[in-house]
């Protein structure tokens, strides 16, 4: 960021109207109690993993969408390797998702 705010600024128009349609979902989120989401997105992550089936790839594949939509929106303050880990750890979470729902 070069003008030294904290609004992030997106090279792409499809990234700026998901961050503009996103800002209701994140006022909602940061209204509710730190550790709601914390728990219900470890829950999730927990569910899917132990299920091992069809459910728990839906499981898995709701914590995936959830944390590839943070990432889409932190992308532009983020540094090099900080974007890299964080789409790998996109990345397993879909790749695992996709297994358990093919495997059923």
């Amino acid at each position: 960021m070069s003008s030294g705010s904290n609004t992030p600024q997106y090279n792409s128009g499809i990234a700026r109207a998901i961050a503009a349609r996103s800002m209701p979902a994140l006022i909602r989120l940061n209204a509710l109690p730190r550790w709601f989401v914390v728990v219900g997105l470890g829950a999730l992550m927990v569910g899917g993993l132990i299920l091992e089936n069809r459910i728990g790839g839906l499981l898995l594949l709701i914590v995936t969408a959830f944390v590839g939509w943070l990432l889409l929106l932190s992308w532009p303050v983020l540094n090099r390797s900080a974007r890299t880990v964080r789409a790998l750890v996109v990345l397993v979470l879909a790749g695992l998702s996709l297994y358990y729902l093919i495997k059923g």
